[in-house]
């Protein structure tokens, strides 16, 4: 385990947390990792995923996941998953208990962050940010020049995929680190063991492997913007995550952010009647039969039996049918995630020594006991629910909601009196509109920052422009896109007609 050092580069001892507390109080006796959760947990950015899609955008059922409750999953089982392997196997990977105690601490940070940088709508946000930008490529990656400038070109081009191919996660290690005001300008100053571990990918867009045969978890998409490739340099140098290596506590919280989609994709899909528990039921069955061990699935069929060993306690309570599929979805939800939790930590532990090296390239998951019943959940989820009609119209509505907002904060970006001062006078009073209504410590970077790639080379201004443009879109909420949305578009209708 490396040491417990934050992105100002210091160290957070007992001894210096002590030293620096106000005459009187008592010592913050935290690991440094507890605070990163609670930094975590008390951010905005946080608390705003209560207002992202998980799976069901603009979802108004209370019982259906949002954002936010998936990523307290998610830390629940990275937690858990910690727990397993350090309680089962304490010498496994460290035999200093302090160090120890610290694993399932971060892995409950990174749950809780895994998320944080996805826009609104979910993946369909993603999509819709990066086919803004590919509709406009034949010019929005240079500057739009001017007859008395038709030299100068300030291009973004070399960086086209980080838009194109909009990703959230390089957007949580931005939004982490630069976005979130904080005292001293480090963002929520987590540790660099935290932040490492909260990466499951470890190149940038142009590592990105095109290859199936040099394809790995690792490189299959990327995980930091050219805008902090300095600080993820900063962190490999810390962490020691050379090449294309990864935290070995990140397979954990990829395991633990599998499992709750695969289950509990499943359970919102019920609960908000798109597909009943007699279906899910009928489908493990059948997929159980398809099992390698004399022609049926182990792991399946241990879940078939809870459900199986319930039925005489749950009609003897006389309660509805509805009330009886109720219990016997909170049934297969327990029994699904304690057959994962144990399969994934079972995994973990026995493919110890390839992680260790950097050699474990196959999802922990996907390599367990556990495989075939987190595919049959999750192929069923897609077919059964995700292509509703009604899901896909919501889909497209927060789709054109995005896609209209990037234009309409794009002329607040870009229209303005001097290119190069960001924060010049805005051209027209829409632009004027547009410009103000992005968050405030959004636009204090744009305007202040110079931020350089990982070369040293300054990033252009044209870049800036584009970050703040995704900055904007990312961290807006389902419900304040779509208020946005309304409130500008009738003022640009009104702004357009004259």
């Amino acid at each position: 385990m490396e040491k417990a050092t934050s992105t100002r580069d210091s160290p957070h001892s007992p001894k210096a947390v002590a030293s620096a507390s106000p005459e009187g109080r008592t010592p913050d006796a935290r690991l440094p990792f507890e605070r990163d959760f609670d930094r975590l947990l008390f951010s905005a950015p946080v608390r705003r995923m209560a207002d992202k899609t998980q799976v069901f955008p603009l979802e108004q059922h209370d019982s259906v996941r949002n954002r936010l409750t998936h990523s307290h999953e998610v830390s629940n089982l990275a937690r858990s998953l910690g727990n397993d392997v350090v309680r089962n196997t304490p010498t496994l990977m460290t035999s200093r208990p302090e160090e120890n105690a610290a694993i399932p601490v971060i892995l409950g940070a990174v749950g809780l962050s895994h998320d944080v940088g996805n826009p609104p709508f979910g993946h369909q946000g993603e999509k819709a940010i990066g086919e803004w930008f590919s509709d406009r490529r034949q010019w929005i990656f240079d500057r739009q020049t001017v007859a008395e400038d038709a030299k100068h070109v300030d291009t973004a081009a070399p960086y086209s995929t980080e838009f194109t191919d909009f990703e959230g996660n390089a957007q949580s290690l931005r939004l982490l680190t630069k976005l979130q005001v904080s005292r001293d300008g480090y963002g929520l100053d987590l540790t660099l063991a935290t932040l490492a571990a909260s990466m499951k990918y470890t190149v940038g867009a142009k590592g990105v492997s095109t290859d199936k045969t040099s394809r790995t978890a690792a490189n299959k998409k990327y995980g930091f913007f050219a805008s902090e490739a300095q600080l993820f340099e900063r962190v490999k140098t810390h962490t020691g995550l050379l090449d294309l290596r990864r935290h070995p506590l990140t397979w954990l919280m990829e395991a633990a952010d599998d499992i709750a989609y695969s289950v509990l994709d499943v359970e919102d899909s019920i609960e908000k009647g798109l597909v009943s528990f007699r279906e899910v039921k009928e489908m493990l069955h059948r997929q159980h039969e398809k099992g390698p061990a004399d022609g049926k699935d182990p792991v399946i069929g241990r879940v078939l039996a809870a459900l199986d060993n319930a039925v005489e306690r749950v009609q003897a309570r006389n309660i509805s049918a509805s009330e009886e599929d109720d219990v016997y979805v909170q049934i297969l939800r327990a029994s699904a995630i304690s057959e994962l939790v144990g399969a994934a930590g079972a995994t973990f532990r026995s493919s110890w020594p390839a992680i260790a090296l950097y050699e474990h390239t196959e999802s922990i998951i996907e390599s367990s006991a556990g495989a075939a019943l987190a595919k049959a959940l999750q192929d069923f989820a897609r077919e059964k629910a995700f292509n509703n009609a009604g899901v896909l119209a919501l889909e497209l509505s927060g789709r054109r909601a995005v896609l209209d907002l990037m234009g309409w904060f794009w002329q607040g970006i870009s229209q303005r009196e001097n290119f190069n001062d960001p924060g010049s006078r805005r051209t027209n009073h829409f632009a004027n509109l547009a410009y103000r209504r992005i968050s405030e410590n959004y636009r204090r970077v744009f305007e202040n920052d110079e931020p350089r790639d990982g070369e040293g080379q300054r990033l252009s201004i044209r870049y800036r422009e584009l970050r703040l443009l995704t900055d904007m879109i990312s961290g807006m909420t389902d419900g304040y896109a779509m208020q946005t949305h309304a409130e500008l578009g009738r003022i640009h209708a009104e702004y357009a007609g004259k």
